[in-house]
């Protein structure tokens, strides 16, 4: 019998399974422990020896970045219109709209939310850029 044959045979023979759990005791994951003898050499070993013993397999979703900023942009947009400030109130309500479309496409992946704040803060700062392009109007002419 060859060395390899006779490797092959031990493993299958000493192989069970490692469980990798959660807190909540629901099973993520099972792979094989191998007891290898001392004839194996320890640089073969498998990396699953060294895996954690809690693993994440999915991730939760998180709100953007983008979308938070976007919807206190539109916020303050429309703030420092009402306050008499409708150049700040159009660069604030532009960069709402700007950043509010950035969200719109992070939000596509699976691991980010915030779509619909993202939503909400264009559609607000469209509001706010409309209100302080009235705003500078009546200032202009008043």
């Amino acid at each position: 019998m060859t060395a390899g044959v006779k490797n092959a045979l031990f493993r299958a023979a000493n192989t069970s399974l490692n469980q990798y759990e959660t807190r909540s005791g629901r099973i993520l994951i099972q792979l094989p422990i191998r007891h290898e003898p001392a004839w194996v050499s320890s640089s073969r070993k498998l990396q699953s020896d060294n895996m954690p013993r809690e693993m994440h397999i999915t991730t939760e979703q998180r709100t953007s970045t983008a979308g938070i900023i976007a919807i206190a942009a539109a916020i303050i947009g429309v703030i420092l219109s009402f306050f008499g400030h409708p150049f700040w109130g159009i660069i604030t309500s532009l960069l709402a709209v700007i950043v509010g479309l950035i969200g719109l496409v992070v939000s596509a992946s699976p691991r980010v939310g915030g779509g619909l704040v993202s939503l909400i803060a264009v559609v607000v700062g469209i509001f706010g850029l409309g209100l302080a392009v009235l705003v500078a109007v009546g200032v202009i002419i008043f």
